[in-house]
């Protein structure tokens, strides 16, 4: 599997090799933040917890009850649709499963590994990693097919979105010699690949991003040399000015409701936190959680990521305050996970996994 290799080299520290080999270049950079968090000891607590779980993980013909659906898989990615579970794999490429579980259909596979993608009700536009330094855009039919390229040598493309229009994505920025220049930036292009349009740019690092009907929510991670840009970001989907929504905190995970952005950060410690898009003060939601993935339903933020011992959770908050609930514990070896209005999509043990929400 390739990675940017170069990205490791700036932004990590010691990586379990088995873990070097099965994560993605957004992966790895997530590792580095988790390694800046917490000790590296702590993590083994994971898999204890895991190991525990996985004794009382039993198939039902429930739709929401747990499930292994899938063994020997590496997601760098997960989404699902009404039918069908997507993953993008360190070894299998793009492909799906039905959701009880069944025969695994490849959607594609381009020679290069594929990353975070996103889907509308027809077509899947994903990312790839094409050398040490760039990668790729492409879209191919939810079903299967030719995957068409809409842009190439991107600088470190991390994430992308969709809406009814348009393709978005994030890129982390020039990587030269090992090091990475504070050049990121968020573009769109129309979904048949023309119109593309610079939305934002000479960012610190950006990784990651959501949209809502008007706007694009993005971040700065502030890894890159040049400036310490850092927090989280905004910008209208026509283009204009940047609004700094936070400043100073390397913020990681963002979603967003109808009224809200919901965002993971690590200032003195790593939280969860709510901000009014109509303006106010953030509120803390969860607290001494290193949250590598947000999404917010139903009146609830899920957050999949460590705590404060090291053990790996996918945890629901509700959205206005309040304690927050265990989903599930997972063994921390994925940073991707999928909601339906019953269950949550994961991957745990090199498994993929389903459990009520």
């Amino acid at each position: 599997m390739r990675t940017f290799s170069a990205i490791l080299t700036a932004f990590l520290l010691v990586v379990p090799p088995a873990a070097a080999q099965l994560r993605g270049p957004r992966e790895l950079v997530m590792q580095k933040l988790t390694r800046m968090t917490w000790s590296g000891a702590r993590h083994q607590a994971a898999a204890v917890t895991s190991q525990r779980r996985r004794a009382v993980l039993q198939p039902s013909s429930s739709p929401c009850a747990p499930k292994v659906l899938r063994e020997q898989v590496f997601p760098n990615w997960i989404d699902v649709d009404s039918d069908f579970v997507y993953v993008s794999d360190g070894l299998l490429d793009l492909f799906r499963v039905p959701k009880d579980g069944g025969t695994l259909t490849t959607i594609a596979s381009v020679g290069a590994e594929i990353g975070p993608f996103a889907m509308d009700d027809t077509t899947i536009y994903f990312i790839t990693v094409d050398d040490d330094t760039t990668g790729s855009l492409y879209k191919v039919p939810k079903s299967g097919g030719t995957a068409t390229l809409l842009a190439t040598k991107l600088p470190a493309p991390m994430e992308v979105r969709v809406d009814a229009t348009s393709v978005y994505w994030a890129s982390l920025g020039t990587i030269v010699a090992g090091t990475l220049n504070a050049d990121g930036f968020i573009e769109r292009m129309t979904k048949d690949g023309t119109g593309r349009t610079v939305l934002a740019d000479k960012l610190n690092a950006p990784f990651t991003l959501v949209l809502d009907a008007t706007d694009v929510y993005f971040d700065e991670t502030g890894l890159a040399e040049g400036n310490l840009s850092a927090g989280l970001r905004r910008v209208s989907k026509s283009g204009g000015p940047m609004t700094t929504l936070v400043d100073g905190l390397l913020v990681i995970a963002i979603a967003t409701s109808a009224s809200d952005i919901f965002y993971s950060g690590i200032d003195v410690s790593p939280a969860v936190f709510r901000l009014p898009k109509a303006g106010g003060p953030p509120a803390l939601l969860i607290d001494q959680f290193f949250a590598s993935t947000v999404t917010a339903k139903d009146s609830l933020v899920y957050a999949m990521g460590f705590n404060v011992d090291g053990n790996a959770f996918i945890l629901a908050a509700p959205a206005a305050g309040g304690a927050a609930r265990t989903v599930r514990a997972t063994s921390g070896d994925s940073f991707s996970f999928a909601l339906d209005d019953c269950a949550v999509y994961y991957s745990t043990e090199s498994r993929l996994e389903r459990a009520p929400r």
